[in-house]
């Protein structure tokens, strides 16, 4: 999803509901968390508010979240 957010898809998105999604634990060359997390997070400037709750995320990814 965030490879498309990425691509501007919804550049001016304030609110994301994630909740209750699974996040796939699988390790890639990148790591636990995929590079389109690590950049869209990054690169966002509207984004507000962001629901991630019933979600089990990895630790890198909740620190990416809260760095941006």
């Amino acid at each position: 999803m965030f490879g498309h957010l990425l691509k501007g898809c919804c550049s001016k998105l304030e609110h994301v509901d994630l909740s209750n999604n699974v996040f796939t634990h699988k390790r890639t060359k990148e790591g636990l968390v995929p590079l389109s997390w690590k950049h869209y997070f990054a690169s966002t400037t509207c984004l507000k508010r962001i629901n991630l709750s019933g979600c089990r995320l990895p630790a890198d990814a909740v620190k990416y979240v809260t760095l941006y």
